[in-house]
């Protein structure tokens, strides 16, 4: 991982956390917990294997993952040293990133940091009835975002 991802992703200190927690980095039974719930949606990978599988497409137009994070368009956490990516930002074959969770993102940025960004998108929501937001995602864009815009707006921001 290259030590300006680590950096730009890290937050405050490295303890267990509750999920309700917000700026906290997660201990291995938190982190193994969300990284079975992501298998569902494209599972998770590592900052390092990500940014070598975007290498490998750069005559595509591809930025990279520092750039997409930088900007807004994709989100990660640190966990172990290593920046984690939920792969459901992203087209699978083209490793673009999918407008819905960038729209999603955009209403989220500056409310949660990334490791409870990832919990938002798999834990159950109010707004959604009790579904998770990833459940919804491809099928009700829509209802997704105003989840997100109602959480955005209680998180008073």
């Amino acid at each position: 991982m290259p030590p300006s991802l680590c950096a730009a992703a890290a937050t405050a200190g490295r303890r267990c956390v509750d999920a309700g927690v917000i700026g906290s980095l997660p201990c291995r039974s938190a982190f193994e917990g969300m990284e079975r719930l992501y298998r569902r949606w494209g599972g998770l990978q590592t900052g390092e294997g990500f940014s070598h599988q975007l290498a490998q497409r750069r005559g595509e137009g591809h930025g990279g993952l520092l750039d997409r994070v930088a900007a807004g368009e994709m989100f990660g956490w640190v966990w172990q040293d290593e920046f984690w990516v939920p792969m459901f930002q992203v087209d699978r074959d083209t490793l673009a990133v999918r407008p819905a969770p960038r729209r999603v993102l955009a209403e989220l940025r500056g409310v949660f940091d990334g490791w409870s960004l990832g919990q938002w998108f798999v834990h159950p929501n109010a707004w959604l009835r009790g579904q998770r937001p990833l459940e919804l995602l491809s099928t009700r864009p829509g209802a997704v975002l105003l989840a997100a815009r109602g959480d955005r707006v209680i998180a008073g921001r």
